[in-house]
């Protein structure tokens, strides 16, 4: 097999390479739902990016966490997966850009956080703010089809 070329996809993705610490909170914000934390988004070769995180919240043990985010030209999507130490469940990624190039939509299906059995469907957006700053929000939907922020993180590239 021939190898492709990396197409613009993939080098978005290389713009989050690099160190970063990160600021988190959920919702509602309390001061006990507020972490503190690193990532290094590292390349995989020139088609992924692997981003390795560890973050506190309140008085819990460090959370370490991995995503995997990549570009597929046959499907074209951008695919992934998401682990932490703090959770059992396996979650694969699959989202678009925006038409400006800002925003990175990642759907996924995961078990529902309020408790109740059965699964629902979260979505993941990486906002580029600028070179060196990017956000993430996390929102689920709910039994009434709403979406709900849960989560938001910003994040800085260490100088």
């Amino acid at each position: 097999m021939e190898k492709a070329e990396p197409a613009e996809e993939h080098r978005w993705l290389q713009r989050l390479i690099g160190d970063w610490t990160v600021e988190g909170r959920a919702i509602p914000d309390k001061p006990e739902h507020r972490s503190t934390g690193v990532e290094t988004v590292s390349a995989y070769g020139d088609y992924w990016v692997v981003f390795d995180g560890e973050a506190r919240m309140g008085g819990q043990e460090p959370a370490r966490s991995r995503i995997t985010l990549g570009f597929d030209p046959t499907r074209g999507v951008f695919v992934g997966s998401f682990v932490s130490t703090h959770m059992p469940s396996f979650w694969g990624y699959e989202g678009r850009l925006d038409e400006g190039g800002r925003l990175l939509r990642l759907a996924c299906r995961g078990p529902r956080m309020d408790g109740s059995p059965g699964e629902a469907d979260y979505e993941d957006v990486i906002e580029i703010v600028s070179d060196d700053e990017r956000k993430l929000r996390s929102t689920v939907r709910g039994a009434d089809g709403q979406w709900s922020e849960f989560m938001v993180a910003t994040y800085r590239r260490k100088t």
